[in-house]
């Protein structure tokens, strides 16, 4: 009878221990959600798609509309923005480094728009992220991860590890929007852009926000990118391509902090590295994969399937040792997809969709 009543009572023990544990996991998890509410379905939404891809859904706001009005100066400046408003003080480090690239529109036989580009620089996990602003455009852009911190060491497959994506929205280095527009950051040669007016400030990354979450046409971009002053991220200068679904394109780049546009005169228009408003860098660095491109696109008139701008991408690859083209993309902005080789396998492609 002892034994019994001994085992009831163990028994009971155990129970009452697994009901605290239980509850114990909920408020943890109740506290977790009351915290990152509005966050929580995009920190969900990351999923591994490949070795060291991810993608991601941000459905909810990322309080762009609020930086716009604050405003950053500097790339800390942005970091302090997205702890306080995205992450709740948890810390992030965000890096920048310097990056090289290629961008170009062609037009298909078919008549649709395109805009293609590579990104180089070291080995790095990405992201294909999605974003639908309450007050701007739908997106898909490209974040490279090491932006954030991730390495091939340090990935966000474990939901305890994915709290960094959350500022994702603020890191796009390339994209394309519900209208059309399409825009890429490459690096140039010469001083950074710090320019000092009574504008509001933004940052080399969140230009590109700017575009894709507010723009409804190449023109549009060049109106709202004026509006602001800016300052180029760590590993600057950079300059910007801009394209949109009519055809239209621009190359926006910053000499002696002026802004200035350089627009499509013909059937395309290409950049790489070096500043096409200003002659003396006409042997810079990316002049080499410059003229092999505008080969091929002066041979062709422009005129370039998806596959056929994917194999011009590919001809112009840069790699290296721990390095090299990280991903290429081609725009469809008529047909608003979004297809990618990664890390120079240009044997396989894979293609998203707005």
């Amino acid at each position: 009878m002892r034994g019994e009543l001994s085992k009831r009572k163990l028994t009971g023990l155990l129970l009452k221990i697994f009901g605290f544990v239980i509850l114990a996991v909920f408020l943890t998890a109740g506290i977790f959600y009351a915290i990152f509410f509005n966050e929580a379905n995009a920190f969900l939404s990351v999923k591994k798609i490949g070795a060291g891809l991810y993608q991601m859904s941000y459905k909810n706001d990322y309080y762009f509309d609020d930086f716009l009005e604050k405003g950053a100066s500097s790339d800390e400046e942005l970091k302090t923005f997205i702890m306080q408003k995205l992450l709740k003080g948890l810390p992030i480090d965000v890096q920048i480094p310097d990056i090289a690239c290629t961008t170009f529109t062609a037009i298909t036989p078919s008549g649709d728009r395109t805009f293609s580009r590579n990104f180089d620089l070291e080995d790095t996990p990405i992201m294909i992220l999605a974003t639908s602003p309450k007050n701007g455009y739908k997106s898909i852009s490209t974040v490279n991860l090491s932006f954030l911190g991730y390495d091939y060491g340090y990935l966000p497959d474990a939901l305890k590890d994915r709290f960094l994506t959350l500022a994702a929205p603020y890191l796009p280095l390339d994209g394309m929007n519900e209208k059309g527009v399409s825009i890429a950051v490459n690096m140039v040669n010469g001083e950074s852009a710090n320019q000092s007016t009574a504008k509001k400030d933004i940052t080399t990354t969140t230009l590109i926000r700017l575009v894709l979450d507010k723009a409804a046409s190449a023109a549009d971009a060049v109106e709202l990118i004026a509006r602001y002053d800016l300052h180029d991220s760590v590993g600057g200068p950079y300059h910007f391509q801009i394209a949109d679904k009519s055809g239209a394109s621009v190359i926006i780049e910053y000499v002696a902090n002026e802004m200035k546009t350089i627009y499509k005169d013909g059937s395309y228009l290409l950049t790489t590295n070096f500043l096409m408003s200003d002659d003396a860098q006409a042997d810079d660095f990316g002049k080499d994969r410059y003229d092999a491109a505008k080969a091929v696109l002066d041979a062709s008139n422009g005129v370039l399937s998806v596959s056929g701008a994917m194999a011009l991408l590919s001809q112009v690859a840069m790699s290296w040792q721990g390095g090299g083209t990280q991903w290429s993309v081609v725009y469809n902005l008529d047909k608003k997809e979004a297809v990618y080789s990664f890390h120079r396998d240009y044997s396989k492609t894979k293609a998203f969709y707005l």
